[in-house]
């Protein structure tokens, strides 16, 4: 049923099956509402973040991002500031980033801090991605990661020099990405964790606007504490720089 196109009859079905009283029904209803995308559920879908339980808070949540309800971002920030339970923080979390709610994202960087668990975050990780930048990218970096870890980096982090020299970024910097990547390459951890994070704490501040700022400092801390030890962070790293320098080459192009 989730994967039909919207129809009337199905979409009002389904919305009672969320207003019943069958938890698990009322979840996957939820769940379903989101799949199809029509958006006459959204006034349904948004009752269920007052639903007295998690399961159906955190489906409303996720399925009213997946139909792009983007006026029920600063809701769900608030919800999420409030909320104790680390599961449904995260599900808010995710649906904040489905949305690319970009004041969330200063939030989502401290859950992914002191998250415990590769679970949660890897989720958190890819919440912040999807607001950064493209979805298909992250995820397309952390597949071919889980493959060839050593490699995909060192290949990813090489092709980052070519727009840092289009933007006449210093030579010194250059070097280091490159010595940084050959640690990878070869496997070096010890180096590469010295290494990593000065890259990204190198880029020039007044290149960076208000939105990469923060992100980048974040980063570079984290980094820092833990170098190649949480691996979501080196990606994570890597993808925003990407996006930062695509960014940046875009504007000077349309500048010139």
């Amino acid at each position: 049923m989730a994967t039909r196109k919207p129809n009337r009859r199905v979409v009002s079905a389904l919305i009672g099956v969320v207003n019943g009283a069958d938890i698990e029904l009322s979840a996957t209803a939820s769940w379903a509402l989101g799949q199809i995308g029509d958006i006459s559920a959204i006034p349904a879908l948004r009752k269920q973040l007052d639903a007295p339980y998690r399961i159906l808070r955190a489906r409303s949540a996720r399925a009213l991002a997946g139909l792009g309800d983007k006026q029920i971002a600063p809701e769900l920030l608030d919800l999420l500031r409030n909320e104790s339970d680390l599961a449904l923080k995260t599900a808010y979390a995710s649906a904040l980033g489905t949305l690319k709610y970009m004041p969330a994202l200063e939030d989502i960087l401290k859950m992914l801090a002191d998250a415990q668990t590769e679970t949660f975050r890897g989720e958190l990780a890819l919440s912040a991605a999807k607001i950064i930048g493209s979805e298909r990218t992250y995820i397309k970096l952390y597949r071919s990661a889980r493959s060839d870890w050593s490699t995909t980096i060192c290949e990813a982090m090489m092709k980052l020099k070519k727009p840092m020299q289009k933007l006449n970024l210093s030579e010194d910097l250059l070097e280091l990405v490159t010595i940084c990547a050959d640690c990878f390459a070869a496997e070096k951890p010890s180096l590469s964790d010295e290494l990593l994070w000065p890259i990204f704490d190198a880029i020039p501040k007044d290149y960076l606007d208000k939105n990469f700022r923060p992100v980048f400092a974040e980063l570079s801390k984290r980094l820092e504490q833990f170098g190649t030890s949480r691996r979501e962070y080196i990606l994570l790293a890597i993808h925003t720089c990407d996006v930062w320098l695509r960014t940046n080459l875009a504007i000077r192009t349309k500048n010139n």
